[in-house]
C-alpha cells in the first residue's frame, strides 16, 4: 500500500533534516523534539473555551465547544509512548474533537515514564475519569454520556480505562492503539524502518 503523499512529504523533510531518532536522544531532548512536531497540528478549531483544571491532583485541560450544553464528555488521553507528549501538545486535536463531535473534551496530563513507572499513568487517568464522572454537570457535560479515547499509548490507556470502568463509560475511541506489547505481529518487522515510529522506537518506549 502506498503511503499518503502528504505523510510521505513530511517523512522526506525529516530525513533531509537529519538528526537522531527519539530513542537516541536524552529524555528531555526527545520531549522537546516531539513538542516541536506537535506544532504541525496548528491551533485547531475555534471553541468556546480552553481551561486548565485540577482533577483531584491530576492536571487536565477542559475544551468546551460552542453551543448549548450539557454536552457529552470525552476524556482524551494523549499518545507519546508513555514517555513523551502532554495534554498541552494535544490541544489542537482536542479542539477539533470538541467541535466535530460536539462534546466537552477533558485532556489528561498523566505522569510520564521513566520518572514515573507504571501504573502511574493508568492511575492518573482513572483519577481524572472519576473526577469527570463526579463533576460532569459543572463542566456543562453529561455524566451519563462520558467516553474515553486516545491515540497510541493513549489508546492503550483508554482501553485499560474502558475495562476498568465498564458500563460507567458509554464509548471508547482507540486511535492506532498500542495494545500488544508482546510485539509478535509481523507488522513490527514489516514496518521497522522508514516511518516516524520505528521498531527500535517501539522497543525504547515499552
Amino acid at each position: 500500500m502506498a503511503l499518503d503523499e502528504s505523510a510521505q512529504n513530511v517523512l522526506n523533510l525529516m530525513a533531509q533534516a537529519g538528526g537522531k531518532q527519539l530513542q537516541d536522544l536524552p529524555i528531555a531532548e526527545a520531549r522537546a523534539a516531539f513538542a516541536n512536531l506537535a506544532l504541525l497540528g496548528g491551533q485547531g478549531a475555534d471553541v468556546a473555551s480552553v481551561v486548565d483544571a485540577d482533577a483531584n491532583g491530576v492536571p487536565v485541560i477542559v475544551v468546551t465547544p460552542h453551543g448549548q450544553g450539557p454536552f457529552p464528555v470525552l476524556v482524551w488521553i494523549h499518545g507519546g509512548g508513555w514517555v513523551i507528549g502532554s495534554a498541552a501538545e494535544s490541544v489542537s486535536t482536542c479542539r477539533n474533537l470538541a467541535t466535530k463531535a460536539g462534546c466537552v473534551v477533558v485532556s489528561v496530563d498523566y505522569r510520564l515514564a521513566p520518572e514515573h513507572k507504571a501504573p502511574a499513568a493508568s492511575d492518573d487517568c482513572a483519577v481524572a475519569i472519576e473526577w469527570v464522572l463526579a463533576n460532569a454537570e459543572s463542566l456543562n457535560g453529561r455524566a451519563d454520556r462520558v467516553a474515553v479515547g486516545g491515540d497510541s499509548a493513549g489508546g492503550n490507556l483508554s482501553a485499560l480505562m474502558a475495562q476498568r470502568f465498564g458500563q460507567r463509560l458509554c464509548h471508547q475511541a482507540l486511535v492506532y492503539p498500542s495494545t500488544d506489547l508482546t510485539r509478535s505481529s509481523p507488522s513490527i518487522d514489516e514496518n521497522a524502518e522508514g516511518y516516524l515510529l520505528t521498531k527500535q522506537g517501539m522497543l525504547w518506549f515499552a
